[in-house]
C-alpha cells in the first residue's frame, strides 16, 4: 500500500517481489544497506511462484 508511506525516502527501490527482488533486498540488507523498499503490484511477495491449497488437502504448485 504504498498510498500509506507517502514521503517515505529511500536509497534504493526494487520493482518486483519475486525471488530475484527479494534476494536483491536480503543481500543489499546484509551488507548493511537498509535504505530500500520493495515494490510488488501484487498482493503478495513471491512473484510468479506460489502454492495454491486446494479442498481435501490437495497441493498446486504454480509459476
Amino acid at each position: 500500500m504504498i498510498g500509506d508511506r507517502q514521503g517515505i525516502q529511500v536509497s534504493i527501490a526494487i520493482v518486483g517481489g519475486g525471488l530475484s527482488g527479494m534476494s536483491a533486498a536480503w543481500e543489499l540488507y546484509q551488507a548493511g544497506i537498509d535504505s530500500l523498499v520493495v515494490l510488488e503490484a501484487n498482493n503478495r511477495v513471491g512473484g510468479r511462484t506460489f502454492n495454491q491449497f486446494h479442498p481435501k488437502d490437495c497441493l498446486s504448485r504454480n509459476g
